[in-house]
């Protein structure tokens, strides 16, 4: 089954014990060349999320930890497992 959901933190938010938001719209304003980095890491996850092994309900995947072209000016981008019930029907 499809799955898909977004949440968001504003700026200044990510070190604070709230969770974040989810989101109805979602904006990227980028260049054409971070935005083919920004499908290419998420290709990478859904890859990896798919893999069979990984069945641990808690992985995510950080942008700024794979990507060697993230800048702290950049917003952090995690793709994160979804839930079990819905890898289940796949």
């Amino acid at each position: 089954m499809k799955f898909f959901k977004a949440y968001g933190m504003w700026r200044g938010q990510e070190d604070s014990m709230s969770p974040p938001l989810e989101c109805a719209i979602v904006s990227l304003q980028a260049s054409p060349e971070l935005l083919r980095e920004l499908a290419r890491f998420l290709e990478s996850c859904a890859d990896r999320l798919g893999d069979s092994e990984v069945n641990d309900p808690m992985a995510h995947f950080h942008l700024r930890d794979e990507w060697a072209g993230w800048r702290p000016l950049f917003p952090d981008f995690v793709v994160v497992s979804p839930p079990q019930t819905t890898k289940a029907r796949r």
